[in-house]
């Protein structure tokens, strides 16, 4: 749970930012988190507000400015180790090309038309361990772009989910070596994904996440010649008790089947995440 000021100005209030500034502790304890649509002005002073200078975490929903990612490439923010964008209009290639991501260990960049070409190609997310890019219609040519990022092989989180995925992309996953977490819910995945996806899946893996997909139960069957010594979460709606048997034999580390027919770990439960 996030333990910080969160900000949450009315959509309708068009002054948001006299609203924002008088928030009790504002950037005291290093985190901000602001639902509004700021418009570029507002987010402009608000980056360069004095008591933000030592925001260690930055959460912004439903940015609308049209030079929202210049902006936050410009800012004087230079602590930063978490950052998430989300359901907005940001223009990223500035913002991950600039020395604001530079101590960025998490990542988010979700619902808002990613450039993922841009995100692959940055050399400045040197700390980078956690990426959320859900929501961004990424194909399997994204997918593996990423894969080839110079920041890949550090990920030990990523969060594809709701985005468009096949067979195709499934090969680049084995590039992240050091992935621990892995989230591919509702990514329109077929079985046909499946067995590609269980020989690149890394030994490393410990949470994998198939929630949602167009998969079936027969076709999840893949996943047992995965090699996952460390694999202790898995979780699809198309697990069968059959099949949740089945895996916590071929993965002596599994300790939660998450899915509908699996009365000790109720589908829907909170997230493993």
């Amino acid at each position: 749970m996030l333990a910080g000021v969160i900000v949450d100005v009315p959509f309708r209030d068009k002054q948001p930012l006299p609203a924002i500034l008088a928030t009790p502790g504002l950037g005291a304890d290093g985190v901000l988190a602001i639902d509004h649509r700021l418009r570029d002005p507002d987010l402009e002073a608000l980056l360069a507000a004095p008591a933000l200078r030592d925001l260690d975490t930055l959460i912004l929903w439903a940015l609308r400015g049209k030079r929202a990612g210049a902006i936050l490439a410009a800012c004087p923010l230079r602590k930063l180790t978490r950052l998430e964008l989300s359901c907005g209009t940001v223009d990223v290639r500035a913002l991950v090309a600039s020395p604001v991501v530079a101590r960025v260990e998490r990542l988010g960049l979700c619902a808002m038309r990613l450039d993922v070409g841009a995100l692959a190609r940055s050399t400045k997310l040197g700390k980078l361990v956690e990426l959320d890019v859900g929501e961004n219609g990424i194909t399997s040519a994204g997918l593996i772009a990423l894969a080839k990022a110079p920041f890949a092989r550090r990920l030990r989180r990523l969060r594809l989910w709701t985005n468009k995925l096949d067979p195709r992309g499934m090969p680049a996953l084995a590039k992240l070596v050091r992935l621990e977490r892995l989230d591919l819910s509702c990514c329109a995945l077929h079985d046909a994904a499946i067995s590609p996806l269980a020989k690149a899946l890394p030994r490393t893996l410990t949470h994998l996440l198939l929630d949602t997909n167009a998969t079936t139960t027969k076709g999840l069957r893949a996943l047992l010649a995965a090699e996952l010594p460390r694999l202790e979460v898995i979780s699809s709606q198309d697990i069968d008790a059959a099949l949740a048997a089945e895996l916590r034999a071929a993965f002596p580390s599994l300790r939660e089947v998450r899915s509908e027919t699996d009365p000790t770990s109720p589908f829907g439960a909170d997230s493993p995440w």
